[in-house]
């Protein structure tokens, strides 16, 4: 089928600085009014002003690469900077997103989490992955693979924020994988383990297929530009009145 970059159109994947470079602009108080632990909140008033002003922040993925998550409020503070990148700019969503810290405690969602990350660290993502997931131990009331996924991405990054075994999944590289390269799977999940370890499989695959000694290209970076084409399909979709 040739390569990637080819069935994406043009150059599609982001340099290092570009990956780490990706980020949004947010109001903290959006989150500090709905999330009930301030220290899981507080250093979101420490990410540098966005240029346009009006009391908004600039979070990036760089930020959360490098976040630590090594002591039980990290993972607090991690997950909420794991949201406040996926929303971004887009308040309206604020309110239903935020129901996980609104209707779960700050002790539940630790406890689950921190298992997982466990899981992360001694047997990788994809087990992970599935302890996350509806019915099983570490489920975590409205908290879905979109967001779970950011938070095993950013929690298995390596030294100098280079990704890990770990990406995002989410709607748009969902709509990307089956409109793209013909996969058969939910647009909106959820997507079980089996799926999830075949588009960690594909990412990583194509960052080492797409690469070259003067241009690397990285895991992350492949999911940015799955990302980037299948939200270009969506509101395409979306224009048509699809």
């Amino acid at each position: 089928m040739g390569q990637l970059r080819d069935r994406l159109g043009g150059d599609p994947f982001w340099t290092r600085d570009e990956v780490l470079g990706h980020g949004f602009d947010f109001r903290p108080m959006w989150w500090k009014r709905r999330v009930p632990s301030e220290t899981w909140t507080s250093s979101l008033s420490d990410l540098p002003d966005a240029k346009r002003g009006r009391q908004y922040r600039h979070i990036t993925r760089g930020d959360l690469l490098t976040a630590t998550n090594n002591r039980p409020d990290d993972i607090g503070r991690l997950l909420v900077g794991c949201y406040a990148w996926g929303t971004g700019d887009l308040g309206f969503l604020v309110g239903r997103r935020a129901q996980v810290f609104v209707k779960n405690s700050p002790d539940a969602i630790t406890n689950k989490l921190a298992k997982a990350l466990a899981v992360l660290r001694g047997t990788g993502p994809v087990d992970a992955y599935e302890v996350l997931a509806r019915g099983n131990e570490c489920h975590t009331p409205y908290l879905g693979p979109s967001f779970y996924t950011k938070l095993l991405y950013a929690a298995d990054a390596r030294p100098e924020a280079e990704a890990g075994r770990a990406l995002i999944l989410d709607q748009f590289v969902a709509i990307a994988l089956k409109e793209v390269e013909g996969w058969d799977l939910p647009e909106q999940g959820p997507w079980d383990r089996d799926q999830y370890q075949r588009w960690l499989d594909f990412a990583h695959n194509h960052a080492r297929n797409e690469s070259t000694e003067d241009a690397p290209v990285r895991p992350d970076a492949v999911e940015a530009a799955m990302f980037r084409k299948g939200r270009a399909i969506y509101r395409k979709r979306r224009a048509a009145g699809g």
